[in-house]
Protein backbone atom coordinates (compact mmCIF):
# COMPACT_ATOMS: atom_id res chain seq x y z
CA UNK A 1 0.00 0.00 0.00
CA UNK A 2 1.28 3.59 -0.84
CA UNK A 3 2.39 5.51 1.98
CA UNK A 4 0.34 8.89 2.69
CA UNK A 5 1.91 11.54 1.43
CA UNK A 6 2.14 15.08 3.47
CA UNK A 7 1.24 18.63 1.46
CA UNK A 8 4.34 20.77 3.03
CA UNK A 9 2.13 24.17 4.16
CA UNK A 10 2.68 27.20 2.28
CA UNK A 11 5.93 29.31 2.80
CA UNK A 12 5.90 33.22 2.27
CA UNK A 13 8.97 33.76 0.32
CA UNK A 14 11.84 35.39 2.39
CA UNK A 15 12.50 39.20 2.08
CA UNK A 16 15.49 40.20 0.18
CA UNK A 17 18.24 41.13 1.80
CA UNK A 18 18.97 44.61 3.23
CA UNK A 19 21.68 46.39 0.77
CA UNK A 20 23.71 49.32 2.23
CA UNK A 21 23.76 51.13 -1.38
CA UNK A 22 20.78 53.31 -2.05
CA UNK A 23 18.79 52.29 -4.38
CA UNK A 24 15.58 54.14 -6.68
CA UNK A 25 12.66 52.76 -6.09
CA UNK A 26 11.88 51.53 -9.46
CA UNK A 27 15.02 49.32 -9.14
CA UNK A 28 13.53 48.17 -6.02
CA UNK A 29 9.58 47.42 -7.35
CA UNK A 30 11.16 45.35 -10.56
CA UNK A 31 13.15 43.46 -7.63
CA UNK A 32 10.70 42.69 -5.41
CA UNK A 33 8.54 42.17 -8.69
CA UNK A 34 10.29 39.62 -9.91
CA UNK A 35 11.35 37.51 -6.68
CA UNK A 36 7.45 37.44 -5.84
CA UNK A 37 6.37 36.18 -9.29
CA UNK A 38 9.44 33.96 -9.41
CA UNK A 39 8.40 32.37 -5.82
CA UNK A 40 4.88 32.15 -6.40
CA UNK A 41 4.97 30.12 -10.00
CA UNK A 42 7.40 27.85 -7.83
CA UNK A 43 5.28 27.35 -4.92
CA UNK A 44 2.42 26.77 -7.16
CA UNK A 45 3.52 24.01 -9.60
CA UNK A 46 4.90 22.14 -6.18
CA UNK A 47 1.50 22.33 -4.72
CA UNK A 48 -0.47 21.43 -7.91
CA UNK A 49 2.02 18.55 -8.64
CA UNK A 50 1.56 17.10 -5.22
CA UNK A 51 -2.64 17.86 -5.30
CA UNK A 52 -2.41 15.81 -8.31
CA UNK A 53 -0.01 13.02 -7.07
CA UNK A 54 -2.32 12.90 -4.07
CA UNK A 55 -5.51 12.39 -6.37
CA UNK A 56 -4.34 9.71 -8.63
CA UNK A 57 -2.71 7.86 -5.92
CA UNK A 58 -6.14 7.74 -3.50
CA UNK A 59 -8.39 6.54 -7.11
CA UNK A 60 -5.87 4.31 -8.11
CA UNK A 61 -6.25 2.80 -4.55
CA UNK A 62 -9.97 2.27 -5.05
CA UNK A 63 -10.03 1.12 -8.13
CA UNK A 64 -7.24 -1.30 -7.47
CA UNK A 65 -9.50 -2.68 -4.33
CA UNK A 66 -12.73 -3.21 -6.80
CA UNK A 67 -10.67 -4.75 -9.10
CA UNK A 68 -9.37 -7.31 -6.83
CA UNK A 69 -12.84 -7.55 -5.91
CA UNK A 70 -14.12 -8.22 -9.27
CA UNK A 71 -11.24 -10.42 -9.98
CA UNK A 72 -12.49 -12.80 -7.01
CA UNK A 73 -15.73 -12.91 -8.17
CA UNK A 74 -14.30 -14.09 -11.49
CA UNK A 75 -12.49 -17.16 -9.90
CA UNK A 76 -15.09 -17.77 -7.82
CA UNK A 77 -17.70 -18.04 -10.86
CA UNK A 78 -14.96 -19.74 -12.78
CA UNK A 79 -14.57 -22.58 -10.01
CA UNK A 80 -18.57 -22.70 -9.89
CA UNK A 81 -19.04 -23.10 -13.26
CA UNK A 82 -16.38 -25.89 -13.88
CA UNK A 83 -18.12 -27.65 -10.82
CA UNK A 84 -21.53 -27.50 -12.16
CA UNK A 85 -21.41 -29.58 -15.28
CA UNK A 86 -24.47 -31.27 -15.85
CA UNK A 87 -26.50 -30.18 -12.89
CA UNK A 88 -29.88 -29.98 -13.79
CA UNK A 89 -32.14 -29.88 -10.30
CA UNK A 90 -30.36 -26.62 -9.34
CA UNK A 91 -32.93 -24.27 -11.71
CA UNK A 92 -36.19 -25.71 -10.35
CA UNK A 93 -34.86 -25.33 -6.41
CA UNK A 94 -32.87 -21.82 -6.66
CA UNK A 95 -34.15 -20.20 -9.62
CA UNK A 96 -35.98 -17.48 -7.54
CA UNK A 97 -32.88 -17.06 -5.59
CA UNK A 98 -30.56 -16.63 -8.05
CA UNK A 99 -32.83 -14.26 -10.28
CA UNK A 100 -32.85 -12.13 -6.80
CA UNK A 101 -28.81 -12.77 -6.53
CA UNK A 102 -28.85 -11.55 -10.23
CA UNK A 103 -30.76 -8.29 -9.54
CA UNK A 104 -29.00 -7.11 -6.30
CA UNK A 105 -25.70 -7.54 -8.35
CA UNK A 106 -27.02 -5.47 -11.32
CA UNK A 107 -28.31 -2.61 -8.54
CA UNK A 108 -25.22 -2.50 -6.77
CA UNK A 109 -23.36 -2.25 -10.08
CA UNK A 110 -25.51 1.07 -11.17
CA UNK A 111 -24.70 2.15 -7.61
CA UNK A 112 -21.60 1.45 -7.78
CA UNK A 113 -21.29 3.36 -11.25
CA UNK A 114 -23.14 6.15 -10.00
CA UNK A 115 -21.63 6.81 -6.40
CA UNK A 116 -17.89 6.49 -8.81
CA UNK A 117 -19.61 9.32 -10.71
CA UNK A 118 -20.36 11.71 -7.60
CA UNK A 119 -17.54 10.70 -5.52
CA UNK A 120 -15.03 12.06 -8.14
CA UNK A 121 -16.89 15.08 -8.67
CA UNK A 122 -17.12 15.60 -5.34
CA UNK A 123 -13.25 14.62 -4.59
CA UNK A 124 -12.61 17.31 -7.59
CA UNK A 125 -14.43 20.02 -5.94
CA UNK A 126 -12.87 19.25 -2.48
CA UNK A 127 -9.85 19.62 -4.11
CA UNK A 128 -10.30 22.86 -6.16
CA UNK A 129 -11.45 24.23 -2.70
CA UNK A 130 -8.49 23.04 -0.94
CA UNK A 131 -5.96 24.66 -3.78
CA UNK A 132 -7.80 27.87 -3.82
CA UNK A 133 -7.63 28.00 0.02
CA UNK A 134 -4.17 27.23 0.10
CA UNK A 135 -3.64 30.12 -2.79
CA UNK A 136 -5.69 32.27 -1.21
CA UNK A 137 -3.95 31.91 2.09
CA UNK A 138 -0.53 32.01 0.48
CA UNK A 139 -1.55 35.66 -1.34
CA UNK A 140 -2.58 36.56 2.06
CA UNK A 141 0.61 36.17 3.44
CA UNK A 142 2.71 37.80 1.04
CA UNK A 143 0.47 40.62 1.20
CA UNK A 144 0.82 40.90 5.15
CA UNK A 145 4.73 40.98 4.02
CA UNK A 146 4.29 43.67 1.77
CA UNK A 147 2.56 45.55 4.61
CA UNK A 148 5.25 45.15 7.12
CA UNK A 149 7.99 46.36 4.67
CA UNK A 150 5.61 49.47 3.54
CA UNK A 151 5.85 50.34 7.47
CA UNK A 152 9.64 49.32 7.86
CA UNK A 153 10.74 51.26 4.55
CA UNK A 154 8.53 54.30 4.05
CA UNK A 155 10.89 56.06 1.86
CA UNK A 156 11.59 53.76 -0.28
CA UNK A 157 7.84 53.11 -0.46
CA UNK A 158 6.26 52.59 -4.56
CA UNK A 159 3.21 55.08 -6.02
CA UNK A 160 -0.01 53.77 -6.25
CA UNK A 161 -0.09 53.41 -10.10
CA UNK A 162 2.81 51.04 -9.60
CA UNK A 163 1.32 49.23 -6.68
CA UNK A 164 -1.64 48.44 -8.84
CA UNK A 165 0.39 47.48 -11.78
CA UNK A 166 1.80 44.53 -9.19
CA UNK A 167 -1.36 43.60 -8.61
CA UNK A 168 -2.59 43.11 -11.72
CA UNK A 169 0.70 41.36 -12.72
CA UNK A 170 -0.27 38.80 -9.20
CA UNK A 171 -3.93 38.67 -10.64
CA UNK A 172 -2.75 37.82 -14.27
CA UNK A 173 -0.48 35.12 -12.95
CA UNK A 174 -2.98 34.00 -10.71
CA UNK A 175 -5.40 33.57 -13.57
CA UNK A 176 -2.80 31.53 -15.56
CA UNK A 177 -1.93 29.12 -13.05
CA UNK A 178 -6.45 28.62 -12.69
CA UNK A 179 -6.26 27.46 -16.54
CA UNK A 180 -3.06 25.20 -16.10
CA UNK A 181 -5.32 23.87 -13.48
CA UNK A 182 -8.22 23.59 -15.06
CA UNK A 183 -6.80 21.26 -18.07
CA UNK A 184 -4.87 19.46 -15.37
CA UNK A 185 -8.19 18.81 -13.80
CA UNK A 186 -9.88 17.91 -17.15
CA UNK A 187 -6.80 15.34 -17.89
CA UNK A 188 -7.04 13.41 -14.58
CA UNK A 189 -11.03 13.04 -15.00
CA UNK A 190 -10.80 11.93 -18.19
CA UNK A 191 -7.99 8.93 -16.96
CA UNK A 192 -10.07 8.46 -14.06
CA UNK A 193 -13.38 7.67 -16.30
CA UNK A 194 -11.18 5.65 -18.54
CA UNK A 195 -10.05 3.69 -15.46
CA UNK A 196 -13.86 3.85 -14.46
CA UNK A 197 -15.30 2.35 -17.71
CA UNK A 198 -12.56 -0.76 -17.76
CA UNK A 199 -14.16 -1.86 -14.43
CA UNK A 200 -18.00 -1.56 -15.69
CA UNK A 201 -16.66 -3.83 -18.77
CA UNK A 202 -15.33 -6.10 -16.61
CA UNK A 203 -18.70 -6.41 -14.34
CA UNK A 204 -20.47 -7.09 -17.76
CA UNK A 205 -18.43 -9.90 -18.30
CA UNK A 206 -19.30 -11.24 -15.16
CA UNK A 207 -22.70 -10.68 -15.54
CA UNK A 208 -22.93 -12.75 -19.07
CA UNK A 209 -21.25 -15.28 -17.13
CA UNK A 210 -23.36 -15.20 -14.81
CA UNK A 211 -26.05 -15.46 -17.32
CA UNK A 212 -24.40 -18.31 -19.10
CA UNK A 213 -24.20 -20.31 -15.54
CA UNK A 214 -27.97 -19.88 -15.43
CA UNK A 215 -28.34 -21.50 -17.90
CA UNK A 216 -25.93 -24.38 -17.75
CA UNK A 217 -27.19 -24.99 -14.52
CA UNK A 218 -31.03 -26.47 -15.52
CA UNK A 219 -31.98 -29.36 -13.24
CA UNK A 220 -28.88 -29.66 -11.54
CA UNK A 221 -29.76 -31.57 -8.21
CA UNK A 222 -26.19 -32.53 -7.03
CA UNK A 223 -25.04 -28.91 -6.90
CA UNK A 224 -27.01 -28.19 -3.88
CA UNK A 225 -25.33 -30.73 -2.05
CA UNK A 226 -21.93 -29.76 -3.16
CA UNK A 227 -21.76 -25.97 -2.78
CA UNK A 228 -24.75 -24.69 -0.80
CA UNK A 229 -22.34 -23.79 1.40
CA UNK A 230 -20.18 -21.46 -0.65
CA UNK A 231 -23.17 -19.94 -2.14
CA UNK A 232 -24.07 -19.07 1.21
CA UNK A 233 -20.38 -17.21 1.79
CA UNK A 234 -21.24 -15.78 -1.86
CA UNK A 235 -24.45 -14.59 -0.15
CA UNK A 236 -22.69 -13.07 2.81
CA UNK A 237 -19.92 -11.39 0.13
CA UNK A 238 -22.62 -9.50 -1.44
CA UNK A 239 -24.09 -8.46 1.80
CA UNK A 240 -21.18 -7.49 3.22
CA UNK A 241 -20.82 -5.54 -0.65
CA UNK A 242 -23.98 -3.54 0.34
CA UNK A 243 -22.66 -3.01 3.70
CA UNK A 244 -20.03 -0.61 2.42
CA UNK A 245 -21.74 0.61 -0.28
CA UNK A 246 -23.86 2.49 2.57
CA UNK A 247 -20.69 3.66 4.41
CA UNK A 248 -19.39 5.08 0.95
CA UNK A 249 -22.80 6.62 1.10
CA UNK A 250 -22.17 8.01 4.40
CA UNK A 251 -18.75 9.13 3.57
CA UNK A 252 -20.18 11.02 0.80
CA UNK A 253 -22.60 12.77 3.08
CA UNK A 254 -19.70 14.13 5.32
CA UNK A 255 -17.18 15.25 2.28
CA UNK A 256 -20.24 17.25 1.35
CA UNK A 257 -20.01 18.87 4.99
CA UNK A 258 -16.43 19.34 4.63
CA UNK A 259 -16.92 20.93 1.03
CA UNK A 260 -19.53 22.92 2.46
CA UNK A 261 -17.03 24.49 5.27
CA UNK A 262 -14.32 24.98 3.15
CA UNK A 263 -16.06 26.93 1.04
CA UNK A 264 -17.05 28.93 3.82
CA UNK A 265 -13.22 29.25 4.91
CA UNK A 266 -13.00 30.56 1.21
CA UNK A 267 -15.34 33.43 1.75
CA UNK A 268 -14.07 34.53 4.65
CA UNK A 269 -10.67 34.45 3.66
CA UNK A 270 -11.46 36.53 0.78
CA UNK A 271 -13.32 39.35 2.90
CA UNK A 272 -10.83 39.19 4.99
CA UNK A 273 -8.20 39.54 1.42
CA UNK A 274 -10.85 42.24 0.42
CA UNK A 275 -10.33 44.21 3.90
CA UNK A 276 -6.41 44.07 4.16
CA UNK A 277 -6.12 45.08 0.54
CA UNK A 278 -8.07 48.19 1.51
CA UNK A 279 -6.00 48.79 4.24
CA UNK A 280 -3.04 49.02 1.86
CA UNK A 281 -5.11 51.22 -0.80
CA UNK A 282 -5.72 53.26 2.71
CA UNK A 283 -1.84 53.18 3.85
CA UNK A 284 -1.09 53.93 0.30
CA UNK A 285 -2.76 57.10 0.54
CA UNK A 286 -1.67 58.02 3.86
CA UNK A 287 2.32 57.25 2.24
CA UNK A 288 1.67 60.12 -0.29
CA UNK A 289 0.57 62.68 2.55
CA UNK A 290 3.79 62.28 4.60
CA UNK A 291 6.25 64.78 4.67
CA UNK A 292 9.83 64.95 2.99
CA UNK A 293 12.90 64.29 4.28
CA UNK A 294 14.25 67.82 4.13
CA UNK A 295 10.39 68.96 5.85
CA UNK A 296 11.26 66.13 8.18
CA UNK A 297 14.82 67.77 9.55
CA UNK A 298 13.47 71.02 9.44
CA UNK A 299 11.10 69.57 12.05
CA UNK A 300 12.87 67.83 14.35
CA UNK A 301 15.37 70.94 14.01
CA UNK A 302 13.08 72.89 15.61
CA UNK A 303 11.64 70.87 18.15
CA UNK A 304 15.38 70.44 19.33
CA UNK A 305 16.00 73.81 19.37
CA UNK A 306 12.66 73.79 21.58
CA UNK A 307 14.04 71.68 23.37
CA UNK A 308 17.21 73.14 24.56
CA UNK A 309 15.51 76.42 25.17
CA UNK A 310 13.43 74.32 28.09
CA UNK A 311 16.23 72.82 29.62
CA UNK A 312 17.71 76.06 29.78
CA UNK A 313 14.77 77.61 31.32
CA UNK A 314 14.56 74.31 33.63
CA UNK A 315 18.33 74.17 34.98
CA UNK A 316 17.75 78.08 35.85
CA UNK A 317 14.26 77.66 37.56
CA UNK A 318 15.70 75.20 39.50
CA UNK A 319 18.99 76.97 40.13
CA UNK A 320 16.61 80.28 41.46
CA UNK A 321 14.66 77.04 43.29
CA UNK A 322 17.38 75.79 45.44
CA UNK A 323 19.18 78.73 46.08
CA UNK A 324 15.04 79.90 47.58
CA UNK A 325 14.88 76.87 49.37
CA UNK A 326 18.52 77.58 51.10
CA UNK A 327 17.77 80.74 52.17
CA UNK A 328 13.67 80.13 52.76
CA UNK A 329 15.36 77.44 55.10
CA UNK A 330 18.47 79.96 56.68
CA UNK A 331 15.27 82.51 57.65
CA UNK A 332 13.20 79.74 59.48
CA UNK A 333 12.81 80.01 63.04
CA UNK A 334 15.43 77.57 64.75
CA UNK A 335 12.94 75.70 66.24
CA UNK A 336 10.60 75.22 63.26
CA UNK A 337 13.66 74.05 61.87
CA UNK A 338 14.24 71.45 64.77
CA UNK A 339 10.90 69.93 64.69
CA UNK A 340 10.80 69.53 61.26
CA UNK A 341 13.83 67.57 61.16
CA UNK A 342 12.30 65.78 63.78
CA UNK A 343 8.83 64.84 62.57
CA UNK A 344 10.93 63.90 58.95
CA UNK A 345 13.12 61.72 61.39
CA UNK A 346 9.89 60.08 62.34
CA UNK A 347 9.07 59.31 59.08
CA UNK A 348 11.84 57.65 57.76
CA UNK A 349 11.84 55.55 60.68
CA UNK A 350 8.48 54.21 59.76
CA UNK A 351 9.60 53.47 56.68
CA UNK A 352 12.67 51.55 57.36
CA UNK A 353 11.21 49.25 59.50
CA UNK A 354 9.17 48.41 56.15
CA UNK A 355 12.34 48.48 54.14
CA UNK A 356 14.36 46.27 52.38
CA UNK A 357 17.49 48.06 51.98
CA UNK A 358 20.61 47.91 54.53
CA UNK A 359 21.33 50.20 57.06
CA UNK A 360 24.24 51.87 54.81
CA UNK A 361 22.29 52.68 52.01
CA UNK A 362 19.08 53.72 54.32
CA UNK A 363 21.20 56.24 55.89
CA UNK A 364 22.95 57.74 52.96
CA UNK A 365 19.49 58.42 51.28
CA UNK A 366 18.50 59.65 54.24
CA UNK A 367 21.24 62.06 54.58
CA UNK A 368 20.62 63.24 50.97
CA UNK A 369 17.52 63.64 51.50
CA UNK A 370 17.84 65.94 54.46
CA UNK A 371 21.35 67.91 52.91
CA UNK A 372 18.13 69.12 50.15
CA UNK A 373 15.73 70.41 52.84
CA UNK A 374 18.24 72.03 55.35
CA UNK A 375 21.85 71.53 54.18
CA UNK A 376 23.16 73.57 57.98
CA UNK A 377 21.14 71.03 59.89
CA UNK A 378 22.32 68.01 57.55
CA UNK A 379 25.84 68.90 58.00
CA UNK A 380 24.90 69.40 61.96
CA UNK A 381 23.85 65.80 61.94
CA UNK A 382 26.46 64.59 59.89
CA UNK A 383 29.22 66.09 62.48
CA UNK A 384 27.06 65.04 65.10
CA UNK A 385 27.22 60.70 64.14
CA UNK A 386 30.70 61.05 63.22
CA UNK A 387 31.46 62.15 66.67
CA UNK A 388 29.24 58.93 68.24
CA UNK A 389 31.14 56.75 65.59
CA UNK A 390 34.19 57.81 65.78
CA UNK A 391 36.17 55.17 68.34
CA UNK A 392 34.85 52.44 65.70
CA UNK A 393 36.73 55.05 62.68
CA UNK A 394 39.69 54.71 64.83
CA UNK A 395 39.85 50.78 64.70
CA UNK A 396 38.92 50.76 61.25
CA UNK A 397 42.41 53.06 60.45
CA UNK A 398 40.55 54.64 57.58
CA UNK A 399 39.13 57.69 56.52
CA UNK A 400 35.90 57.44 54.54
CA UNK A 401 36.18 59.76 51.19
CA UNK A 402 32.29 59.56 50.51
CA UNK A 403 28.59 59.65 51.80
CA UNK A 404 28.38 56.36 50.91
CA UNK A 405 32.03 55.28 52.18
CA UNK A 406 31.00 56.90 55.78
CA UNK A 407 27.48 55.56 55.90
CA UNK A 408 29.32 51.81 55.98
CA UNK A 409 30.26 52.29 59.78
CA UNK A 410 26.40 53.91 60.78
CA UNK A 411 23.65 51.92 61.34
CA UNK A 412 19.91 53.40 61.67
CA UNK A 413 19.92 52.99 65.28
CA UNK A 414 22.62 55.32 65.50
CA UNK A 415 21.02 57.69 63.96
CA UNK A 416 17.82 57.98 65.74
CA UNK A 417 19.48 57.76 69.25
CA UNK A 418 21.94 61.17 67.34
CA UNK A 419 18.79 62.83 66.60
CA UNK A 420 17.14 61.98 69.93
CA UNK A 421 20.31 63.37 71.87
CA UNK A 422 20.98 66.55 69.96
CA UNK A 423 17.27 68.14 69.18
CA UNK A 424 15.89 66.64 72.09
CA UNK A 425 17.89 66.18 75.02
CA UNK A 426 20.49 69.22 74.56
CA UNK A 427 18.60 71.26 72.41
CA UNK A 428 19.82 74.84 73.65
CA UNK A 429 23.38 74.04 72.71
CA UNK A 430 22.20 73.25 69.15
CA UNK A 431 20.45 76.18 68.60
CA UNK A 432 23.47 78.16 69.65
CA UNK A 433 25.74 76.09 67.38
CA UNK A 434 23.27 76.18 64.68
CA UNK A 435 22.79 79.94 65.14
CA UNK A 436 26.77 80.43 65.46
CA UNK A 437 27.52 78.65 62.45
CA UNK A 438 24.41 80.65 60.60
CA UNK A 439 26.37 83.84 61.29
Amino acid sequence: MASKRRLSAPVAPTPPPSSTSLSSPESILVDSTCTSSSSNAVLDAKLLDRAEKLARMTMELKIHKVVMQANDLARGLEDLTRKTVRNESFRQQNEERMERVWQDILSVKVNFEQHLDTRARDKLDLRECQREVTEVKSSMGEVRRLVEELASKVDQLPTLAEANAVLAGVSAQREACETAAAVCRECREFGTRLKIHKVVMQANDLARGLEDLTRKTVRNESFRQQNEERMERVWQDILSVKVNFEQHLDTRARDKLDLRECQREVTEVKSSMGEVRRLVEELASKVDQLPTLAEGNAVLAGVSAQREACETAAAVCRERREFGTRAGCSHKPMQTRIQETIKSTRRWHHDHKSTALPDAVFTANYLKKQSKRDPRMAVFLQRAIHKRIRRRRRESGSRPQSLEEFCQDVSWDDVTRTVEDVLVRRVDSTVRSLSQSSQ
